[in-house]
């Protein structure tokens, strides 16, 4: 606890002192993170094929994308999305299944955001397999990489969908899995700017979601955006983008919200809504230190 004050201590006296020289250039970065729903037709209940180029054209507007539920149509999204960089999360650990899938993420980057190592952990945990959410079918887990923008700042970013489900064991699930992730970060990212959004399956309006989501905050001095859908509609409070500023890098968020143009007429897209936060990120001291 104590070094985690001392850091940002320093990194508050980096801001005033790169704000009162003109220092510190920085990057603007707009990130997006979105369930995309990408499931067989038949369980969607919907077009997925007409639905994800769509989605690969809007995901232009972004910087840095995190998508969730990337399964079966990936290369629909390709074939529109024009990001210089496309990572796959890990895939399905369950050869023996044929229904199966992996984890269905999907990070997305373009300039100036730059990859500089990436690790795909999956989780080691699940519950349900009809029921629950059915999550046992997805070998669920995070996207992890370190990000280097041209202003030479570094920091990391964490893309992932926890165990969906409103069950005590969907809960415990969910604590096991966020209890993986804090320790991958505080292992390869102890001390460094940071951003993590995805599908937390951490709603809003349930206590017990919400107090393993502020122990988890806390534990990794993580703020969060507000990123959500607008006033009067009727999703769910699932989705989140926390950030945090540190060794490497000042992460000042400029704003943050639901893009709504990610719809088909008068249809979504998804059965999630599109929710972003533009950072403005400077540099703090020397570029950084190697991959972990």
């Amino acid at each position: 606890m104590a070094l985690r004050v001392a850091l940002r201590l320093v990194v508050a006296l980096a801001l005033l002192g790169g704000v009162a020289t003109g220092a510190f250039a920085g990057d603007t970065i707009r990130v997006l993170t979105y369930n995309t729903h990408g499931l067989p037709a038949w369980i969607a209940g919907d077009d997925p094929e007409t639905r994800f180029p769509k989605i690969g054209e809007l995901v232009n507007r972004f910087h840095l994308v995190l998508l969730q539920e990337d399964f079966r149509f990936h290369a629909l999204l390709r074939e529109s999305a024009r990001h210089r960089t496309i990572t796959r999360g890990n895939a399905s650990l369950r050869s023996a299944c044929p229904i199966c899938s992996g984890a269905g993420l999907t990070t997305l980057a373009s300039d100036p955001v730059a990859f500089d190592g990436s690790w795909n952990v999956p989780f080691e945990t699940c519950s349900g397999w009809v029921l629950g959410g059915s999550d046992c079918l997805a070998s669920k887990g995070f996207q992890l990489a370190r990000v280097r923008l041209g202003s030479g700042a570094v920091f990391y970013v964490v893309n992932t969908h926890l165990d969906a489900g409103e069950g005590s064991e969907d809960r415990a699930v969910r604590a096991e899995q966020l209890a993986l992730l804090r320790r991958v970060v505080e292992t390869r990212a102890a001390d460094a700017a940071l951003i993590l959004a995805g599908d937390l399956n951490l709603n809003e309006a349930q206590p017990e979601d919400q107090a393993l989501l502020g122990e988890f905050q806390q534990a990794l001095g993580l703020a969060n955006t507000g990123a959500r859908a607008r006033p009067g509609s009727d999703w769910l409070v699932l989705d989140y983008i926390l950030f945090r500023s540190g060794s490497d890098a000042l992460l000042e968020l400029r704003g943050a919200g639901e893009d709504p143009g990610f719809r088909n007429g008068e249809e979504p897209l998804s059965d999630h809504p599109a929710l972003f936060a533009e950072f403005v990120v400077r540099p703090v001291g020397a570029v950084g230190r190697a991959p972990v």
